[in-house]
């Protein structure tokens, strides 16, 4: 696959814009500064070259935002428009598990929210939806571990449902206590599950043993086989956490969770440092292996669809949607760090933060029990004098085709590396240069093999 820059040019009341431009021998991806793509013939391209369009392809070109008619143009960017949508709330610090990377690490000794807090945060973000007319919005129990207060948290999805508000919830669960009885009140609930299984048995046991320090992978597993047996269409996906320890695993892993367990849904993550003094850096997969890593990962995934496995990798499905559809559905990696503008969390104490910044007190916007505080209000005021709105300083980015997707990358994996807010995510930019390239080349030599990847169906133009 090749490169070249298409650059802008006026054809009649058309103004081309310009665009990133990926080709084979027969066809180009073209993708715009506003993240939107078209899938042409080349000789297609060659008139985009010569500026000899015809009515046809400016209309083309301007439909899918590669142009402007008489200074109008197909898309707008509302990137930087302020609407919380997901929300999450400290439901405990307690956790059965002492993971290797955990980023909080209160086992034994963490605390639960009050009953009276979590209704008053839930009363919160339901009039904060409906002075703003929001009737849809995503959740999140944190924790620790979230199952510990399995019953609050059926209680808070009451509180949403009887005022009238869907609110998709998604617990992140280590799977020790998701046993069939758990699992069940869930499903009742409408409750999507991902369970943190880092693949084979001696990867996970290398990252998660319990607060005893015995193994955890048999009892996860055998958790969810319990639950994939009686219902074969439960809502359960797995987070894999990737360090050092599992680097030489990651085919392994997904031909494991995939294969063995029967999983339709998997995710694979980076362990990120965790700010704490006890966190061992040698386990992190270094910059310079993250294409190794990117290779392994993209390999694996493509060889097992090709095999016609049922199944997707987040990461790789999300990336695939943003370079197809621009749906802007990733708060984290579909338009930039949407960290503080559209995800909000609340501590137990009722303190809010941008994103899942509870326990940096220079970050917090406010609390829910200043009556006069609006949501809305406090992340305007935010963004005047708390740095992590600072915008990101992307000046040596502008010639990056995939910008408009990362934007600098994660405000929280810059703090995690011990950079400010508004640097730029290296590990996001290198994962960035090495996936998006392999997804472009096989949306253009495979787009049936991308279609199963994604959901989406692609036209050739």
């Amino acid at each position: 696959m090749d490169y070249q820059y298409l650059l802008p040019f006026e054809w009649n009341e058309f103004s081309f814009c310009g665009a990133h431009c990926f080709f084979t021998d027969k066809w180009s991806f073209l993708l715009s500064q506003n993240g939107s793509s078209i899938i042409l013939q080349n000789s297609l391209v060659q008139s985009i070259e010569n500026k000899k369009l015809s009515e046809d392809l400016a209309f083309k070109l301007y439909q899918r935002g590669f142009g402007l008619v008489y200074g109008q143009e197909r898309f707008s960017n509302f990137c930087h428009d302020i609407r919380p949508t997901l929300f999450m709330i400290d439901f405990t610090t307690k956790c059965n598990c002492n993971c290797i990377y955990c980023l909080r690490h209160f086992e034994g000794v963490g605390n639960d929210i009050s009953d009276d807090m979590l209704k008053q945060i839930t009363q919160y973000i339901i009039t904060y939806c409906k002075q703003n007319n929001i009737y849809h919005i995503s959740f999140q129990p944190w924790g620790g571990e979230p199952l510990i207060m399995l019953d609050q948290i059926l209680k808070c999805k009451q509180m949403f449902e009887k005022a009238q508000i869907r609110a998709d919830f998604n617990i992140q669960t280590n799977g020790l206590l998701l046993n069939l009885t758990n699992y069940e009140k869930l499903r009742k609930s409408h409750i999507a599950i991902g369970v943190s299984l880092d693949g084979i048995e001696a990867v996970h046991d290398a990252h998660r043993l319990d607060t005893s320090g015995n193994t955890t992978h048999s009892r996860v597993v055998k958790n969810i086989r319990e639950i994939l047996a009686k219902y074969p269409d439960a809502n359960i996906g797995t987070l894999s956490v990737n360090s050092v320890y599992s680097f030489d695993h990651v085919e392994e892993n997904i031909d494991y969770l995939v294969n063995e367990i029967g999983l339709h849904s998997i995710k694979f993550n980076l362990v990120h440092p965790s700010g704490t003094k006890s966190f061992d850096y040698s386990m992190l997969i270094s910059e310079k292996s993250l294409e190794k890593y990117v290779d392994k990962l993209f390999n694996a995934v493509v060889q097992q669809t090709r095999c016609g496995r049922n199944f997707r990798e987040a990461n790789i499905t999300d990336k695939l949607r943003n370079l197809l559809d621009r749906s802007n559905n990733n708060i984290c990696n579909s338009m930039g760090c949407r960290g503080g503008i559209s995800f909000i969390s609340f501590d137990q104490k009722g303190n809010i933060y941008p994103c899942e910044m509870i326990g940096r007190p220079e970050f917090c916007l406010g609390n829910i029990e200043n009556q006069g505080d609006n949501l809305l209000d406090l992340i305007h005021s935010a963004q005047e004098h708390n740095h992590y709105y600072a915008p990101k300083k992307t000046e040596t980015c502008s010639d990056c085709p995939y910008l408009y997707f990362c934007r600098g990358g994660c405000k929280a994996n810059c703090l995690a590396y011990g950079k400010e807010p508004f640097q730029i995510d290296h590990i996001e930019c290198a994962l960035n240069r090495s996936l998006y390239p392999r997804l472009i080349e096989l949306i253009l030599t495979e787009p049936e093999l991308v279609e199963r990847m994604s959901g989406l169906h692609i036209q050739r133009r």
